[in-house]
């Protein structure tokens, strides 16, 4: 190689380093100000309202070992987005809106997580209703419930969706069980986009 060209690289060379140094750390720079600046614009997503909710419930999904399942939709109607995590409170109702029996037991095999919901979004949980048959009638006094009181996670408003079906009357045995809210709806084939 030409010992003149040598400098000439090693100058070359030295300032490919340099301008990729300082492209790198620009890049960090970058990113640690896109970090904190993100930090500082996204505000924390408020928890679903009962008010802010659509709840409805979708076909049962079906049956297994002397129980159905039925998948609880909750959709944002608001305009703005909020959270929903843990669980939903569950109760069987009579007709006049009185409880029935035990409210449903969390499922907790399933680790809660917190669902944002867009406007217009929606998210899930699956609920177990036992057959109550499978109880002795003194334990539970069979009876109809003409509904399902739903607490929205973490409030304290509530709605009863109508629904028939077998309840126990007394307390003690546990007819309901239900998951912690999952994200998108909980039919096969529906979509919320």
């Amino acid at each position: 190689m030409n010992r003149q060209l040598i400098p000439g690289l090693r100058v070359a060379a030295l300032a490919v380093a340099v301008a990729a140094t300082a492209a790198l750390g620009a890049g960090v720079a970058t990113s640690a100000t896109a970090a904190v600046s993100t930090s500082r614009t996204q505000a924390p997503v408020a928890a679903c309202a009962t008010s802010h909710l659509r709840v409805w419930y979708g076909e049962p999904a079906g049956a297994a070992a002397g129980s159905s399942y039925i998948p609880l939709e909750f959709s944002d109607i608001g305009s703005t987005s909020c959270a929903l995590y843990g669980f939903p409170g569950v109760s069987g109702v009579t007709v006049s809106g009185a409880q029935l029996g035990s409210p449903a037991r969390w499922n907790h095999v399933i680790a809660p997580r917190t669902v944002v919901l867009t406007p217009g979004g929606t998210a899930h949980v699956i609920l177990q209703i036992v057959d109550v048959f499978n109880y002795s009638p003194t334990a539970c006094k069979p009876t109809k419930a003409y509904g399902l009181r739903v607490y929205p996670p973490n409030q304290k408003a509530s709605v009863v969706l109508p629904l028939a079906f077998e309840a126990c009357a007394k307390g003690g045995p546990t007819y309901l069980a239900v998951d912690p809210v999952n994200a998108g709806p909980g039919i096969p084939l529906y979509t919320d986009n």
